[in-house]
């Protein structure tokens, strides 16, 4: 089990699956704490039904998940607004 898991009850396979199911959108990218590579954020619906936070960075060329939580109201927001934008292209 991992903390992800443990602490906010977010499994692998539904961090794995927010990738997988190409339904996530960017949030934003980490600027605070300063850190040596670049954090990237997205939200989006995991195999479960769950919405999902996914903060990762890509290192070696492959998606490297750094923490993984329920998405807030907030996020949730962002993911329709997003989404709806993108349909209308």
């Amino acid at each position: 089990m991992n903390k992800s898991s443990t602490k906010h009850g977010v499994s692998c396979a539904e961090v794995e699956s927010i990738f997988s199911l190409k339904m996530a959108v960017p949030i934003g990218r980490q600027i605070s704490p300063e850190v040596d590579e670049e954090r990237l954020c997205v939200v989006g619906p995991a195999i479960t039904g769950k919405f999902i936070s996914v903060v990762f960075t890509l290192r070696d060329g492959r998606v490297r998940p750094i923490s993984s939580r329920i998405a807030s109201k907030k996020e949730r927001r962002l993911y329709e607004e997003v989404r709806k934008a993108l349909e209308g292209l």
